[in-house]
């Protein structure tokens, strides 16, 4: 799919792979409870490339892709998972 929207010949194209959400749902499901308080235990051995499935917040995603889409040039495709995204979002926040 992102190589068929990537051909489509947008001035830019965003994709953003932003891993597991935090955060409360209107309909919160068991295995995401779950999810959440594993991840909560284990974050501190995510490095490296384990670092992508840390749960991040929708507010933080948002900011990520709004900073990255005005930064945009022309004829660009971006790609952002949600370490380059925690990281846009807390420099904003700075």
């Amino acid at each position: 799919m992102e190589a068929t929207l990537s051909r489509m010949g947008f001035t830019s194209v965003l994709f953003a792979r932003p891993g597991p959400l935090k955060g409360l749902r209107d309909n919160p499901r068991t295995d995401e409870a779950i999810l959440q308080t594993v991840m909560r235990v284990i974050r501190p051995i995510m490095r490296g490339p384990l670092a992508k499935y840390i749960p991040i917040r929708a507010s933080m995603v948002a900011k990520a892709m709004t900073h990255t889409l005005l930064e945009a040039t022309t004829d660009s495709v971006y790609f952002i998972d949600s370490v380059e995204m925690r990281r846009q979002a807390e420099e904003l926040s700075s």
